[in-house]
């Protein structure tokens, strides 16, 4: 059920990214406290043997790391990557790495559709300086791509 409802929000922050270009903080801050307390290392514990050696929190710390990166490089909005962090969090630790692979999945889709769209209606990519200016796809449409790869 939460993650029924996770993906109505989702659906819903995504039409707000797609009309106003922003992520509200009141949206992304609490879905990240909630995922790194349900899901922290202690909670592995709780959950029997063997569940540390999974990788799960060594895939979601480096798909965290990396989603930092690309924010720093202006690849991709400060509320986009938040909203990224907090869902790989919320994810379970069986399907932290689907759930990573979900997210590259769909940077490449999202860069790949606004290659297409840069070439169809002729805007070069050369000369834009501003921050997040070459984003013309919200990162966070994409994100209702998740409960395919297995969540609900």
């Amino acid at each position: 059920m939460f993650y029924l409802l996770l993906f109505v929000l989702i659906i819903l922050v995504a039409m707000h990214d797609f009309r106003s270009g922003r992520i509200p903080n009141w949206v992304t801050l609490p879905l990240l406290g909630i995922g790194l307390i349900s899901n922290f290392p202690s909670a592995s514990l709780r959950a029997g043997p063997g569940a540390l050696e999974s990788g799960a929190f060594v895939v979601t710390w480096l798909a965290c790391l990396l989603l930092f990166l690309a924010w720093r490089a202006g690849w991709v909005g400060g509320g986009d990557a938040k909203l990224w962090m907090a869902l790989l969090w919320l994810a379970p630790a069986a399907l932290a790495q689907t759930a990573a692979l979900v997210m590259s999945g769909t940077f490449i889709l999202t860069a790949l559709a606004q290659f297409l769209w840069r070439k169809i209606t002729k805007r070069t990519l050369s000369g834009v300086k501003s921050y997040g200016a070459w984003r013309s796809i919200p990162y966070a449409i994409w994100l209702c791509t998740i409960p395919i790869s297995g969540w609900l």
